[in-house]
C-alpha cells in the first residue's frame, strides 16, 4: 500500500493519505490512548513511540507528535 503524506500548518502534525476510506463520514479525534480505545487503528499507532493525538477523516489520518516537528 502507498501512503501519501501532507504537511500541516503545525509542524508537530502531519497528515496521511491512504487512498481508502478511513471513516465513513465527519471526523473522529483521539485526544489520548484512552480516547483510542473505540478504535483498533487508533489504538495500535498510539503504541508508535511519540503519538500524542490522532484524526481521522474520511481519507485521512493526521497524526500529532509530542515534541515538535517531524
Amino acid at each position: 500500500m502507498f501512503i501519501q503524506t501532507e504537511a500541516t500548518d503545525d509542524p508537530s502534525r502531519l497528515r496521511f493519505l491512504p487512498g481508502r476510506p478511513v471513516v465513513k463520514e465527519g471526523v473522529m479525534e483521539f485526544a489520548d490512548r484512552q480516547a483510542a480505545a473505540v478504535s483498533p487503528l487508533a489504538a495500535r499507532l498510539f503504541d508508535v513511540e511519540g503519538v500524542a493525538a490522532l484524526a481521522f477523516g474520511p481519507e485521512t489520518i493526521t497524526i500529532t507528535k509530542k515534541g515538535g516537528d517531524w
